[in-house]
Formats: structure tokens, sequence, C-alpha cells
């Protein structure tokens, strides 16, 4: 053979192997470094999130009112094992200038807010 150039194709897949398992050694060392950032935001995503709910029904609480004149100063709240029930401001969307009797409930699906505007004749209950 006269001067010919070039790899063979053993030296082609040998080089191809090995680019392979230094490309596959790089993704295992980025999955590992990164993987705890990923769960790192995840637990600031659902500190941030129960930091506005906690700070929504604060706000909640605080805006409670006697339900009725009978009441005196006396914010009448009602404590269940699952839920607490006083009378508030509705949430702003749905407001109407009144007031609603809140009920702040928890169970398998969650925190959820439910809401009767005081004085409604038949609309019923809401919920958030």
């Amino acid at each position: 053979m006269t001067g010919q150039r070039g790899f063979t194709l053993l030296e082609a897949l040998a080089s191809l192997v090995i680019t392979g398992l230094i490309l596959i050694g790089l993704s295992q060392t980025l999955h590992i470094l990164l993987g705890p950032v990923a769960t790192r935001t995840d637990r600031m995503a659902e500190h941030t999130e129960t930091a506005l709910v906690l700070d929504h029904i604060a706000g909640l609480i605080a805006d409670a009112r006697p339900s009725g004149a009978d009441q005196g100063l006396a914010v009448p709240f009602r404590g269940f094992a699952d839920r607490i029930d006083f009378v508030a401001p509705g949430p702003d969307f749905a407001r109407g200038g009144g007031l609603s009797r809140i009920a702040l409930t928890s169970g398998a699906k969650g925190a959820e807010i439910r809401w009767v505007p005081l004085g409604d004749t038949g609309r019923g209950e809401r919920s958030l």
C-alpha cells in the first residue's frame, strides 16, 4: 500500500466509543451536581406559596367582624378539627361591599376557603 492517509474503521469506532463514554460521564456528573439545585428550588417555591397562603389567612382573620348586633365587640370564631368559621369581608373580587361567613378548611386536597355572603338568599356557598 502506498501512502494512504486516514483512519481505519476500527480506529473511528474506538474514538466514537471513547467520546460516548466521556459524554455519558459528563452528563451523569452534571445530573449529580444540579439535582440538589432543583430540589432547593422546589422547596423555595413551596415555602413561598405557604407564606402567601398564611399571609392571606392572617389578613382574613385580622378583618374578622362581629356577625350581629347582639355579639357586641366580640368576633365569633367557631373552631373544628378541620376548619374555622368566622365573619369577615368576602374576597376582593366577590365582595360586593358586604360581609361573608368565611370557612377555612383543610383536608386531603389541601387548604380551602369557602364563603357565603351574609344575607345571601339562595345563591349558596362559594369557594376558592
